[in-house]
């Protein structure tokens, strides 16, 4: 049996980051789910197109994500709330 791929969401607060990001994903055949979210507020308040429920990542991988510090409680909250407890 080979191993199960995992499923892959990115996300970001801009459109247009979200419109480059899927465009780089079917230009270089990346099957994931490219979604709009907002770090720290959970449950979410504003509408999410994608199942951002507690506990339900394994990881998370950031990549410019702290570049001010008042983001830094936001994310932290985020992490906290959508990652499993052996994430």
């Amino acid at each position: 049996m080979g191993r199960e791929i995992p499923a892959i969401t990115l996300t970001d607060l801009e459109k247009e980051s979200l419109d480059i990001t899927k465009d780089n994903c079917e230009l270089n055949s990346v099957d994931a789910s490219v979604r709009y979210f907002k770090w720290g507020v959970h449950p979410p308040k504003e509408p999410i197109d994608f199942d951002a429920e507690a506990g339900s990542f394994d990881l998370i991988v950031g990549s410019d994500i702290l570049y001010c510090e008042d983001a830094t409680i936001s994310v932290a909250k985020s992490l906290r709330y959508l990652l499993s407890k052996d994430g």
